[in-house]
């Protein structure tokens, strides 16, 4: 599986089991209901040709592990 989407995500979301599970991973979509606090995105570092895109109101952290225009915040 290439494409994942998660739809009203919560704060315990693990993005490490989400590498383990789908290595071949390129595309995933993030989607947080409400008022959300940190999502770090570095468990999924080092996952060539990975985009993200991430909807809701969160912080980001980690993108500096990804390539320019590879991670998109839609708050």
């Amino acid at each position: 599986m290439t494409s994942v989407a998660l739809y009203r995500a919560t704060a315990d979301i693990d993005l490490a089991c989400l590498r383990r599970t789908f290595p071949a991973l390129r595309c995933l979509h993030i989607s947080f209901t409400g008022l959300f606090g940190i999502v770090d995105l570095t468990p999924l570092r080092g996952m060539p040709e990975l985009t993200i895109e991430v909807r809701g109101d969160c912080h980001l952290v980690g993108t500096e592990h990804f390539q320019p225009g590879s991670v998109e915040h839609h708050p």
